[in-house]
């Protein structure tokens, strides 16, 4: 390993001539990992601008490396709760903006003694009040795409977020208390689920804390389809909640145009999805992986689990077969490795490519409209809808 003695004789080449010598010192200086930062800080040597650009350049490579590094460190701990915390702990050291900023562990620890100086009890509403009345939590409307909103200790604070950070510190501090706090993965809008006396209630994080009941949500949501109840029953994760927050990040990167950035976030994604695919829903692990043969066909009339909107299947992949930017723009990434179909959207133009946990068929079986029903399909005499052979354009999404 590097001898940290040689640190200055290092960085006083950074600006050589030579760009062989410039990449043997970036190799050297790689090794001390994302502590370089402190030890350069210790040492407070005269750092010329240029040095200052190719030392910044190490940081950055030594934090992706790091992050690629460490991120599996998460996947086997025992709890939820350890997951989540250690999750989102090392993206926010990954997302902080260069200083060496104190973990996430010391904020949820100061925050707690605050609570518990305020309040004598442990109770889910006095922690609501403490967070967006005391500390003032509030929704971040101003700059909602910040990358920063993803960074929990950013969050804590600024004292703002998007729904899915603050909601992350409700539970996470619910957490350290005792209170069982749960995730809701509402689309577009993730919300907080407390469990009171044989009730479910749902914390609106973003907009002050508001607790809403189910039939309140589903009224405000009158677009979305009558299975949007099983949304609102569904157990939430560590690893959804996660997966979450690693997709806002690869948007906000694709945006901003940090290719290796997103790439880097849609590589810890995949890492997700890869060790969950070892593990059928029991938590058995899974012998198959391979692609599983799809549930519905072509001709089947189906509809949306969460949209409520009905179709019919145009056309089968076993698997995603979307490019990375058209699955990481959508609000929901839902696993690539099992059937994914494409399907009109009855009563309107457009067409969708939906994976197969997201639908169901259509008990309603009505008749469908759309402008190319008859492109793909002749309708029998008892209704059905029979594929004809007019192939289904080659997809570039």
């Amino acid at each position: 390993m590097t001898d940290p003695k040689q640190i200055p004789h290092l960085v006083s080449l950074l600006d050589d001539d030579s760009p062989e010598i410039r990449q043997h010192i970036t190799r050297e200086l790689m090794a001390f990992g994302p502590l370089l930062p402190e030890a350069l800080k210790k040492l407070s040597l005269p750092i010329s601008p240029l040095q200052r650009i190719h030392l910044d350049d190490i940081f950055v490579r030594q934090k992706r490396l790091w992050l690629r590094q460490v991120w599996p460190s998460w996947f086997s701990l025992k709890s939820d709760e350890a997951k989540l915390e250690k999750a989102l702990s090392l993206l926010a050291f990954y997302l902080s903006a260069g200083e060496r900023q104190k973990p996430l562990s010391s904020y949820l620890d100061q925050w707690t003694k605050e609570y518990r100086k305020i309040f004598s009890q442990e109770k889910i509403f006095s922690l609501i009040k403490f967070l967006f009345i005391f500390k003032g939590m509030r929704g971040n409307e101003e700059d909602y795409y910040h990358l920063q909103n993803c960074n929990l200790v950013s969050v804590m604070q600024k004292k703002k977020g998007i729904p899915i950070s603050l909601a992350s510190v409700l539970i996470l501090l619910g957490n350290r208390l005792g209170l069982t706090i749960e995730g809701c993965n509402f689309p577009g809008h993730f919300l907080a689920k407390i469990h009171i006396n044989g009730n479910d209630y749902f914390v609106d994080c973003f907009n002050k804390g508001q607790v809403l009941v189910a039939k309140d949500i589903l009224r405000l949501r009158q677009n979305v389809g009558d299975t949007m109840e099983m949304v609102l029953r569904e157990k939430v994760t560590a690893h959804m909640i996660v997966r979450r927050f690693v997709a806002n990040l690869i948007r906000a990167y694709h945006v901003q145009g940090a290719k290796e950035d997103s790439e880097l976030m849609i590589a810890l994604f995949k890492a997700i999805d890869q060790y969950e695919a070892q593990f059928d829903f029991l938590g058995t692990p899974n012998k198959e992986l391979m692609p599983q043969p799809s549930r519905f066909y072509p001709g089947d009339l189906v509809s949306h689990r969460t949209y409520g909107y009905r179709g019919i299947i145009v056309d089968v992949d076993l698997q995603c077969q979307a490019t990375d930017v058209w699955y990481y723009g959508n609000q929901m990434q839902p696993n690539r490795q099992q059937p994914w179909y494409h399907l009109l959207i009855h009563d309107s133009d457009h067409v969708t490519y939906v994976a197969e946990n997201h639908i169901t068929l259509d008990l309603k079986q009505k008749i469908i409209t759309h402008p190319l029903l008859n492109v793909f399909f002749a309708q029998s005499r008892a209704g059905q809808y029979i594929r004809n052979e007019h192939p289904w354009p080659e997809t570039r999404f």
